[in-house]
């Protein structure tokens, strides 16, 4: 904690270098930009996602003063108001931008420092393509399994591709099913590298090879590895691949040793990984892995009903939190990734243990199913059309941003732009109705 302390300290006295004044809050770090100096204005973008990228996992982080399109990568971080007696100009592309609306232009005296950037378009941050839906395992928990085995075609995985470098997207990610089970994945691939987008794959990680893994090193920025059990008997449970565990370890570690930048692992949340969370931070400790997803499981009513294992409550997610806590404090970056809202605790050490519903039910990136349409995640199958362009554009992917189904008192909670309102998925499934209150939410 010291040497946090201290690193914190060194960054905020290089900040104040750019004119950026730093206050810190418990779990909230605020950066005011708005008196950053032309002359480094377009230099201090580096510095901020290098906080980003360091602080995140610690702090939920606003940066004040700076147009959304300077950080387009992080503009859910962004508070930009008009001020008083400050002059600012649109630029051409400026009314091409989904943030028109709300930003006041570039402030005048900046503008001849500042570079062209493209504007915002109304489009999703990434897009997850389901190459299939079968998988050489059969976890208890996955949705995938009332499917027939069916695949996508590399043509059609490559038109949506080409729709999104075309309107800019630069995040892609393939899932399943098993990816890995599908003979052209290295092909498809291939062709999402060569198109330059920043690719993600999910995966198993049992089918894994010395072969695959350096062909992968080739065209895969970051990979997410399931991990379900944490010995044979407990995977057996789970999933019955108990036979392939050893498969799996092994191959996280050659991943981890690879050149492949960045390495996940993930595990769905259940009542026994929080009463063996010690066993499990074990694992983790001894696999040398860094970086830990958990997920609040995303289950049918008939399901959890089945496997009251996933039945979650409050109560055990408070646990969870105060494990996550500690563990983190050891240096391994564990937090819950999907959707779970923020008032589902009090205590603001817990929250940057929680991602919130920025990557969930539509609100930035859309999941293309294996059956030839964009649905809001993997969860929620409404089909929303067979393009980028009229999915985004849905009535049901409107209100969804909107927000405005959520209560009075989200609207004033100061983690809203994460929380989300939590899971709609949820709501779904407890009410009947997208748009009703996350069952984890106060009354």
């Amino acid at each position: 904690m010291k040497s946090n302390r201290y690193q914190l300290k060194n960054t905020i006295s290089k900040l104040k270098q750019f004119n950026l004044d730093v206050s810190v809050d418990k779990d909230v770090m605020l950066i005011d930009a708005s008196r950053i100096d032309e002359n480094v204005f377009n230099k201090m973008k580096e510095l901020v996602y290098c906080i980003l990228n360091y602080y995140e996992k610690h702090y939920f982080i606003l940066i004040k003063g700076i147009p959304y399109c300077l950080i387009p990568d992080a503009t859910d971080h962004v508070i930009y108001n008009k001020v008083k007696n400050v002059h600012y100009k649109r630029m051409k592309q400026c009314f091409l931008c989904k943030y028109l609306p709300s930003c006041p232009g570039i402030r005048h005296d900046l503008l001849h420092n500042f570079l062209p950037v493209p504007s915002l378009l109304n489009k999703p941050t990434d897009i997850a393509i389901e190459v299939n839906k079968n998988c050489n395992l059969g976890c208890e928990f996955c949705i995938n399994s009332n499917y027939k085995k069916i695949s996508l075609k590399y043509n059609r995985i490559k038109k949506v591709l080409d729709e999104a470098e075309k309107i800019n997207i630069r995040y892609v990610r393939f899932t399943g099913g098993e990816p890995l089970l599908k003979n052209d994945i290295l092909k498809i691939l291939r062709y999402a590298k060569s198109k330059d987008f920043y690719v993600f794959l999910n995966t198993n990680g049992t089918l894994l090879n010395d072969y695959s893994i350096g062909e992968l090193e080739k065209c895969v920025d970051n990979i997410l590895v399931s991990l379900c059990g944490y010995n044979y008997y407990i995977e057996n449970e789970i999933n019955t691949g108990g036979h392939l565990l050893t498969n799996r370890f092994r191959n996280i570690i050659k991943l981890q040793r690879s050149k492949i930048p960045y390495i996940r692992t993930g595990t769905v949340i259940s009542k026994f990984l929080i009463n063996s969370f010690d066993r499990y931070s074990l694992l983790i400790k001894t696999l040398g892995i860094r970086t830990w997803e958990l997920y609040r499981p995303m289950l049918p009513l008939s399901l959890i009903q089945k496997y009251p294992n996933y039945n979650v409550s409050k109560s055990d997610l408070l646990k969870l939190l105060g494990l996550v806590y500690k563990l983190r404090k050891s240096g391994i970056n564990t937090y819950i990734a999907n959707a779970v809202p923020f008032c589902v605790t009090n205590k603001r050490i817990y929250k940057p243990s929680m991602r919130g519903a920025q990557f969930d039910d539509g609100h930035s990136r859309l999941v293309f199913d294996c059956r030839g349409f964009f649905k809001p995640s993997y969860f929620i199958d409404v089909n929303l059309g067979n393009s980028i362009k009229k999915a985004w554009s849905n009535t049901f992917i409107k209100k969804i941003n909107s927000l405005e189904y959520l209560p009075s008192e989200c609207h004033c909670c100061p983690y809203m732009r994460w929380c989300l309102g939590g899971s709609r998925y949820m709501a779904k499934e407890n009410f009947g109705d997208y748009f009703a209150c996350d069952p984890l939410m106060k009354n």
